[in-house]
């Protein structure tokens, strides 16, 4: 996943699973930023151990990049400053097995948990601005013709939000 925004003069870069990037990503929970026209890389938010981050996603209206992932066995959720790197929400998510790939729509963060059963989305919400509420997760179960995980396997995995507003996984 590549994320990318217009800076002042130069287009930086939100590198996820890429190359080297996908190593620190996964095994310590670094995020690096990088320009495209120096090459230049920085990082956002250094690494931790024991924190794993699996989706991000940067939400132009407030410049926030929110990150889904987890330290040792608890699920987490944090907006992370896209310029300084500050840790601006880190949120909890009770009872998480895998939390997967996110993204904002409207008021809310939708956060993919592709190991629980029954299967459900994790809802954060957000002002009506974008901001973080600082709320309790609530959560979404996926049902009807949705097949239903066993537990083991990678199942609710990708969200994407669509031009009408609903979301697709």
């Amino acid at each position: 996943m590549i994320a990318a925004w217009r800076g002042e003069r130069t287009l930086p870069l939100l590198l996820a699973p890429v190359a080297d990037a996908a190593r620190d990503l996964v095994l310590n929970g670094r995020i690096v930023t990088g320009d495209l026209l120096t090459g230049g890389l920085d990082i956002l938010l250094p690494g931790s151990e024991g924190r794993s981050l699996r989706g991000l996603f940067w939400d132009s209206r407030t410049n926030l990049v929110w990150a889904a992932g987890s330290v040792g066995a608890v699920g987490h959720v944090w907006a992370i400053h896209g310029r300084t790197g500050a840790v601006v929400q880190d949120t909890v998510v009770p009872g998480s097995l895998f939390l997967n790939d996110l993204v904002v729509e409207g008021d809310s963060v939708w956060v993919t948990d592709s190991r629980i059963v029954p299967d459900r989305l994790t809802r954060l919400q957000l002002t009506r601005k974008g901001a973080p509420t600082g709320a309790a997760p609530t959560f979404l179960p996926l049902g009807g013709a949705w097949p239903q995980g066993n537990g083991t396997a990678v199942n609710a995995n990708g969200i994407r939000a669509l031009p009408d507003c609903s979301l697709i996984l």
